[in-house]
């Protein structure tokens, strides 16, 4: 009866990545369709610019007039009117059609467990072909994931057989969309599972669903617009030389500057607009104009792009076009766009990809004129090198721009250049809602980083001290009636005369030994086999957790550390489960927080901090919390490194667990390993009954402080409301990801 739901669910769900694909593949014709009318009767037929690539499929659109001559001065007018319809449509019925698409789609897996509104896709649709069909600077790969995965949302949100597999759907979708409108069916699917994360982690159970709905949308748009590839290579011969990794590697390190460059750029861009006290439909307008008036003097910087890229690769653009059109095409980009316009950036990035791969490759064949590096080469590479560098995400931009070209003959510089340019531009990201990196690339992942706030915290603040155990002399019936009693697999077995630790008892050889018929009263020492491995109370967790690894025990004794030998508690490994990460900011409040320390030692500063401290303690006075926490400062430093540290202490009786955050104006010496002054500080104070309570909380805030972005952030906040705000997001976004991972 299972095999036969399963192969039931297994049919349903095929079914439902099938549609998304057609779903998917109709919409990209549509919007296809809608883009090419709008540049054929707008930028053609009204401004005479002949210089935009017209992709035709069976129902091709022709001027019902004569076409005019160039009328540049139209340029601004028709972009700034694009711009302001665009802005009336979107502001007025999605706001979040706004932007660049692929980004909102990302924000939407992360944070709205893959809920997108129809009403989105359908404005994204029509608000992008305006905007790039009057001559913004835009791409496709924007609109039509926000379509796809608008659709694959809608339909998981209407059946509720499928809503728990939503956010798989809705990528599913996107990864249709632009399997479609690139023709590259593989790198829409790898596209939709690594551009979640900039760490080059990839979803994989995205996978199947969206190579089948990929599948599908590819084979319905190529149905009305044909199998060609989006861009036509004219032939060439090339032969890999090692020699040629030198001038490819200089490629790629341009590649990923330019990359940083237009991140800064189109970002700052958007953040000047949305300072502008005016009307937000208003925006886009004023984007539009500025294109246009940049396109008044450098036509090539006008539009999607898609003709002069063409032209880049035929070799029929100049040196300085090409170095002009990198820096040109940043900006109209970045005002299409930036100013609240809806359309991409992935076809923009390629332009200024080729423009970049063009200069470079000109200047090195100007310098080399032997070399049997065709220019085409180094035009596809300046591609390959910034999108990689520019959307954290090498290995699908690898695979569509092979797709797109049909150059898999260039896999390997290909992969070359994609992987410098994304090392040396992984802190910068065009696509901000992807999950930040945590660490360098390149750094080896120790498996310890997780743990690290294990080092700041002793085995007797974790240990339970309630706990039961047996003699030597205890017998094999009263030990099974003990455990009868306790869930529990282990009992720590005493010295009756000491209470020193002897050995620890297994459930499983009681049960062994009465099963088979042996003596009830025989003493349990005579079944104690487990050596009685046990940690000290005053060793560091971190040291304990690696015990219990390498025993594979759920329990370690605690050993009073005054020399006696004698059990003080029990560590149990469920200590060390992670809890979700935002469970712990809910003991931080906003009136908790201080932004300006000023003081100069540790003790003076935990002193202010406990003052804070004293409204969320009743029965505690100020003067109290702060002797527990510096006598608890006495064991071991309470710095995680990184300028961070937790002073913490157990009180007993406390309700509920404290947190105060505080941001030192100046370092304070804190004895921390990594030698850093600390100024950023967590104040942690949990009831002494709950020994896990501590552990959680310092393994949240060691989670949370490991980016790097969000420890400056904190530094620079001036405003307690921010650094809550700050904190709340970077928690949602670490719990979204310990999800997926979970998941996988």
């Amino acid at each position: 009866m299972a095999s036969i739901v399963d192969h039931k669910r297994t049919v349903l769900l095929i079914t439902l990545y099938i549609f998304v694909g057609i779903i998917a593949g109709v919409g990209a014709i549509i919007f296809q369709q809608l883009l090419s009318l709008l540049n054929i009767f707008l930028i053609e037929g009204t401004a005479g610019y002949t210089q935009i690539t017209i992709v035709s499929g069976i129902r091709r659109f022709d001027l019902p007039w004569s076409q005019p001559l160039f009328r540049p001065w139209l340029l601004p007018l028709i972009a700034g009117a694009g711009g302001l319809i665009t802005g009336l449509i979107v502001y007025r019925f999605a706001p979040e059609a706004a932007g660049h698409g692929t980004d909102e789609v990302i924000h939407a897996y992360h944070h709205e467990q893959g809920r997108i509104r129809l009403r989105v896709s359908v404005v994204k649709l029509v608000g992008s072909a305006i905007t790039i069909g009057s001559g913004g600077s835009g791409g496709k790969e924007g609109p039509i994931a926000q379509i796809g995965a608008g659709f694959g949302s809608f339909i998981c949100s209407r059946i509720p057989y499928y809503s728990e597999y939503r956010r798989e759907i809705m990528l599913a979708g996107m990864a249709a969309g632009i399997a479609a409108i690139f023709r590259a069916p593989l790198a829409g699917a790898i596209f939709a599972a690594e551009i979640l994360h900039s760490d080059m982690r990839y979803n994989g159970k995205v996978l199947i669903p969206a190579v089948i709905a990929s599948t599908v949308a590819y084979g319905v748009y190529a149905l009305y617009f044909g199998f060609d590839p989006v861009l036509s290579i004219p032939e060439f011969t090339y032969q890999l030389s090692l020699l040629h990794l030198i001038p490819f590697t200089l490629l790629a390190l341009m590649s990923a500057f330019g990359a940083f460059v237009f991140v800064r750029v189109f970002y700052g861009t958007r953040d000047f607009f949305q300072t502008l006290r005016l009307k937000p439909y208003l925006k886009p307008a004023i984007g539009g104009v500025l294109t246009g008036l940049v396109a008044l003097w450098f036509s090539p910087a006008f539009g999607e792009g898609s003709f002069h890229m063409q032209q880049m690769i035929n070799g029929n653009v100049p040196l300085l076009g090409m170095l002009l059109l990198v820096f040109l095409k940043m900006l109209t980009t970045s005002f299409s766009i930036g100013s609240g316009g809806s359309g991409g950036i992935f076809g923009p990035s390629l332009m200024i990809g080729a423009a970049l791969g063009g200069v470079v490759g000109g200047a090195y064949l100007h310098l080399m004129p032997s070399s049997q590096i065709p220019l085409v080469v180094f035009v596809l590479l300046g591609m390959v090198g910034f999108f990689a560098g520019a959307a954290n995400a090498p290995m699908s931009t690898v695979i569509i721009i092979s797709e797109m070209t049909r150059t898999f003959n260039l896999m390997v510089p290909f992969l070359w250049v994609a992987m410098f340019g994304y090392i040396f531009c992984q802190r910068w990201n065009i696509y901000e809602n992807q999950v930040v990196l945590k660490r360098h690339i390149l750094d080896a992942i120790d498996p310890a980083e997780s743990q690290k706030s294990f080092a700041g915290l002793t085995v007797g603040e974790a240990m339970s001290t309630s706990f039961v155990s047996v003699t030597e002399n205890t017998s094999v019936a009263e030990a099974d009636d003990v455990f009868t009693r306790n869930p529990t697999e282990l009992l720590p077995v005493t010295d009756e005369a000491t209470g020193r630790l002897t050995g620890m008892l297994e459930h499983r050889m009681v049960l062994q030994h009465l099963h088979q018929g042996g003596d009830e009263d025989l003493p349990v020492r005579e079944l104690t086999q487990i050596s009685p491995d046990a940690v000290y109370e005053d060793e560091t967790l971190l040291k304990a957790l690696r015990r219990l690894e390498y025993l594979r025990r759920p329990a370690l004794p605690v050993l009073r550390s005054d020399g006696s030998e004698r059990l003080a508690g029990i560590l149990r490994k469920e200590v060390f489960q992670r809890k979700r990460s935002q469970d712990w900011s809910l003991y931080l409040a906003t009136e908790r927080i201080r932004t300006n320390i000023d003081a100069s030692d540790r003790d003076s500063v935990i002193g202010e901090l406990c003052k804070l401290a004293e409204s969320g303690t009743p029965g505690f006075t100020a003067l109290q919390i702060q002797a527990a926490v510096l006598n608890r400062e006495q064991q071991l430093t309470t710095a995680l490194g990184r300028g961070v540290a937790f002073p913490h202490a157990r009180l007993p009786g406390l309700k509920r667990p404290v947190i105060v955050l505080a941001r030192c104006l100046k370092g304070i010496d804190w004895s921390a390993n990594d030698g850093k002054r600390v100024r950023l500080i967590f104040l942690v104070l949990t009831p002494e009954e709950d020994s896990s309570m501590q552990v959680q909380i310092a393994r949240g805030i060691v989670g949370l402080i490991r980016e790097e972005h969000l420890r400056s952030e904190l530094l620079r906040s001036a405003r307690p409301e921010v650094m809550m705000s700050r904190i709340k997001d970077a928690l949602s976004v670490l719990d979204s990801d310990g999800d997926q991972g979970a998941d996988a």
